[in-house]
């Protein structure tokens, strides 16, 4: 079997679990069903512990996301294209070709940074960029792309 076959894991010998992905799925989810409602109560209880934790996963990834855009273009360091600045707070994911507002609404965050991760770096190249809050908001008006929502919250 190829090495691709099996899960990672960092503290065995060679790397590896003992057992193959295909094997181990089937026990991985008859465990989870028996002990469902305990892994939910834990999950809970954890979350109650520690309310930050998501909020510090969710930049984390976030910051994966803005350096595999970075690193699709062929940059070293995560920075606007437009005007070169640097805070990552202010930097946001555009996309080039607009439509943005439709593909984040289609999903929740997690889904949307998972998409971008591990979408072949060609595809992030051609469809996202980082842009700075002003940059973002300029390319916007200079592209009409909030003309739409200008006009039905006129209309209201």
């Amino acid at each position: 079997m190829p090495i691709t076959d099996f899960w990672q894991k960092k503290n065995a010998k060679d790397g590896l679990y003992p057992v193959c992905r295909k094997c181990s799925r089937p026990a991985g989810k008859r465990k989870y069903a028996e002990h469902r409602l305990e892994k939910i109560a834990y999950g809970k209880k954890y979350r109650d512990e520690h309310p930050r934790m998501g909020q510090i996963y969710a930049a984390k990834t976030r910051q994966r996301v803005l350096q595999r855009i970075a690193k699709a273009h062929g940059n070293l360091m995560v920075y606007c294209i437009r005007c070169g600045f640097t805070d990552t707070r202010a930097l946001q994911i555009d996309h080039i070709n607009g439509g943005g507002r439709k593909e984040i609404d289609s999903m929740r965050t997690w889904q949307y940074y998972k998409q971008i991760l591990v979408a072949p770096l060609e595809e992030v190249r051609k469809n996202y960029q980082v842009l700075c809050a002003n940059c973002n908001f300029i390319k916007k008006e200079e592209n009409q792309e909030n003309y739409k929502w200008r006009v039905e919250k006129k209309n209201e």
